[in-house]
């Protein structure tokens, strides 16, 4: 039962994964997604939580996909609930944007604003797999939903932050429509010429990527302006791309849907050039959509004008008094319902900032509580603490006078003692000494003379600013008696080299340093040589030839002192870096 459930499970899983793939394709593959999730509906109650949660996330996302009202869901905000506390940065501004196309769909516009917010502050935008075009999708709608309650600077806002998220996802051409929705913008401020201009701009930008066929199709402000200025030629030139060039027309020339407002632009073209029969035909075409405001009133208005011309008074005032209606009741129900809307939202907004405000300031005032009492508890510890250590002092200094007194007087006995025995004893030293000094005396110049021919005329080893202590050590001379037999183990090059790092730290440092880039061998051969072990020694202990020796110390040589062949090596080695005594260990 056991194995059952875990492959009927995973079995979920890739049903829902293949899901969530389709339905970033394209309209036939999200209805195929949409499908695939009702034939798994069945076994929901098996679904462990998590699947739970993913399913109901991917239906919403398939129905808003498929542009249905997710009005009716009532579980969304649950799932959104589940994915802030156990989903990835990515599935968390999913949740919340649908959740928001939730609260979009019910008219909860303050809501759904406060929740494309919430999403866009989920994303992590330093993670590698951050989902640009999630983000994308939330400042669309906020900028769609901006648009739709007729606020050109909120949306121009929203338009540039899209622009940001489309270049971080390599999408050149959503990155051109959003210079080409700022038209729209423009327009509704207003801003007739900057509107046309940013029209240009992005119409350029589409031919410079190679969507000629967008861009004949995306210069409807142009035409409309060139109209209302009276420039027909030039609108013309426009509209023939438009019409012509940009496959937006069939066989029988019906505008593609969405766009029959253009209806209304050629009745205005032709009533403009005084082709009038032309013109009613577009204009009462247009009134056939009557579904959008924009293509009512300019079909009667188109009419209105257009009979003026005509001189048909009574024909005028009929459709100067259905252009009004239509434009009144617009202005008296949709708008004051978006009216109503902004309010809302400008109430929600202020309702929120004061709350914050007084939350800051409440929080504030207990910061500014907790600190003042956590001050002075710290004074009352600190002064109680002063007046121990000053007691304790006190104390210590009046033991440590009777303390003084009889050590004093002990030290004086016991040195005036000493200082007997000591004469006594450096008498019989100094003749001993005498001796012997005389003797080392001469086997120190035998020495130094074997080694100064040894060492190939560099200085004595008295003149060495080396460290007796580690030319001396068991490690160096253990080395010297392996020069006679062979190649040194490598146990004994370990111990020599720690020798090295507590004597020699900022010699082994240097040699180490990977921009010398020296070899291993290279760098043995160079602590040996600060050591003054003489070539023989070397090649020795290294298994090496002569004139390898040679050349690896013109390699070191140039490596480290830009120098060329052996000549100053070996000076200008013994003087790299100073030798040191380790700590008392």
């Amino acid at each position: 039962m056991v194995v059952l459930a875990c492959h009927e499970n995973r079995q979920y899983d890739e049903q829902m994964q293949r899901a969530d793939s389709l339905m970033e394709q394209s309209g036939s593959d999200v209805v195929a997604a949409a499908e695939g999730l009702n034939a798994i509906h069945a076994g929901y109650h098996r679904m462990n939580h998590r699947q739970q949660m993913r399913y109901r996330l991917l239906q919403v996302k398939a129905r808003n996909k498929l542009d249905q009202s997710v009005a009716g869901d009532t579980v969304m905000r649950d799932v959104a609930d589940y994915y802030r506390r156990h989903g990835t940065p990515n599935e968390r501004v999913e949740a919340l944007y649908l959740l928001a196309r939730v609260y979009h769909d019910q008219g909860l516009l303050p809501q759904a604003i406060e929740t494309y917010q919430m999403a866009d502050q989920a994303a992590d935008t330093t993670r590698s797999d951050c989902n640009w075009k999630h983000l994308f999708l939330v400042h669309s709608q906020l900028c769609s939903l901006y648009s739709e309650q007729r606020m050109p600077d909120y949306e121009l806002e929203e338009l540039e932050k899209m622009k940001l998220l489309a270049k971080r996802a390599n999408d050149t051409i959503n990155y051109i429509l959003c210079e080409l929705w700022k038209s729209d913008s423009f327009w509704s401020m207003g801003e007739y010429e900057s509107a046309v201009d940013q029209e240009q701009k992005a119409i350029h930008l589409m031919r410079e990527n190679g969507y000629d066929q967008l861009a004949n199709g995306s210069c409807g402000t142009t035409i409309w302006y060139l109209i209302r200025q009276g420039k027909s030629s030039e609108a013309r030139k426009y509209m023939d791309l438009y019409e012509n060039e940009a496959g937006l027309f069939d066989e029988q020339g019906n505008i593609a849907e969405g766009r029959e407002a253009y209806y209304a632009y050629m009745g205005k073209y032709y009533l403009m050039t005084g082709k009038l029969d032309s013109a009613e035909f577009f204009f009462r075409k247009v009134l056939m959509y009557d579904g959008e405001r924009n293509n009512k009133e300019g079909g009667y208005e188109g009419l209105m004008q257009l009979y003026s011309k005509k001189h048909q008074a009574d024909s005028v005032v009929k459709y100067a008094n259905l252009y009004c209606k239509a434009n009144e009741k617009d202005m008296l129900g949709k708008s004051t319902e978006k009216l109503g809307h902004i309010k809302a939202m400008y109430d929600y907004s202020q309702y929120k900032i004061e709350a914050e405000a007084s939350r800051l300031k409440a929080t504030r005032t207990m910061l500014v509580a907790v600190c003042i009492v956590l001050v002075l508890l710290v004074v009352l510890v600190i002064l109680a603490y002063v007046y121990y250590i000053y007691r304790k002092k006190a104390r210590k200094k009046q033991e440590e006078k009777n303390i003084q007194y009889a050590e004093t007087y002990r030290m004086y006995t016991k040195l005036m003692k000493e200082r007997q025995e000591e004469k006594v004893r450096m008498l019989a030293e100094k003749e001993a000494m005498r001796h012997k000094s005389a003797v080392s005396e001469k086997e120190i110049n035998r020495l130094n003379a074997i080694i100064h021919n040894s060492q190939e005329g560099q200085h004595r080893p008295e003149k060495w600013s080396l460290e007796a202590s580690i030319l001396y050590s068991d490690e160096v001379i253990c080395m010297h008696q392996y020069a006679v037999k062979g190649v040194a183990p490598d146990s004994l090059w370990l111990d020599l080299e720690t020798k090295a790092e507590l004597f020699l730290p900022r010699f082994m440092q240097t040699i180490n340093d990977k921009q010398y880039a020296l070899t291993n061998l290279e760098q043995r051969i160079a602590l040996l040589l600060k050591l003054r072990f003489i070539g023989g020694e070397i090649q020795n202990l290294l298994g090496k030839s002569s004139q390898s020796l040679t050349n690896s110390r013109a390699n070191i040589n140039k490596k480290l002192f830009k120098g060329e062949g052996v000549k100053g090596f070996d000076e200008a080695l013994h003087a790299l870096g100073e030798a040191i005594s380790p700590p008392d260990m």
